[in-house]
């Protein structure tokens, strides 16, 4: 499922009537595939929707999910931390941009594993061929 909030993909989340009812963690092997897909699916029909998506994947993924030395991290939580009293993780996720920020940043954690970037490293090759 596409990220509400920063682009890329979730793990897991819905809608319901009433608003966002679940939030959940975003995972670098979830977008790797989200960004696989996207890239074929454009090769095989030029869909301007998979290449905008792609294109969405990619910017969380750079701007988050990226460590300075170019190898990929492992997953960004749900949640961010310290949130204050009588706020959810929804009611947060409804926040413009600016406000979440000043919130806080839900956490990345940093453990690279080989097996994840070359899922990840994969799918920009077959998205750079398109």
């Amino acid at each position: 499922m596409r990220g509400w909030v920063g682009g890329g993909v979730c793990v897991e989340g819905r809608e319901e009537e009433g608003g966002l009812q679940g939030i959940a963690e975003k995972r670098v092997l979830q977008n790797a595939a989200a960004l696989l897909a996207c890239a074929r699916l454009h090769a095989l029909h030029g869909d301007p929707g998979s290449r905008q998506a792609a294109e969405e994947v990619h910017r969380y993924v750079a701007e988050w999910m990226t460590a300075p030395d170019g190898t990929f991290y492992a997953t960004q939580e749900d949640d961010a931390p310290g949130l204050p009293s009588g706020v959810s993780a929804a009611d947060y996720y409804a926040l413009p941009d600016a406000e979440r920020r000043a919130m806080g940043i839900p956490p990345i954690d940093h453990a690279v594993y080989t097996d994840l970037n070359g899922r990840m490293i994969e799918a920009y090759a077959n998205a750079y061929i398109v």
